[in-house]
């Protein structure tokens, strides 16, 4: 497993965010919805996961809370 990289950030529990956790709480579209954060394009963003979700996410919100990673949670990936 490699290290994943500090975003910088810290979610509503004030844990911090790294690259590669899994987070609830995330708006896209005007709904919540999970996403999986990444380092694309020089930013740290969250990649909304389901089925018919596709687009970039901010993790700059208030309501982010990580609930696992792909390392130790990869079934929340699946949706």
């Amino acid at each position: 497993i490699g290290i994943d990289r500090y975003t910088g950030l810290r979610d509503k529990n004030n844990n911090e965010i790294y690259e590669n956790d899994i987070v609830n709480g995330l708006i896209y579209n005007g709904s919540f919805a999970y996403g999986k954060v990444k380092y694309i394009e020089d930013r740290f963003v969250a990649i909304p996961i389901g089925k018919f979700l596709e687009g970039i996410g901010n993790l700059r919100d208030s309501f982010i809370e990580i609930i696992g990673n792909i390392y130790n949670d990869p079934k929340l990936l699946e949706s």
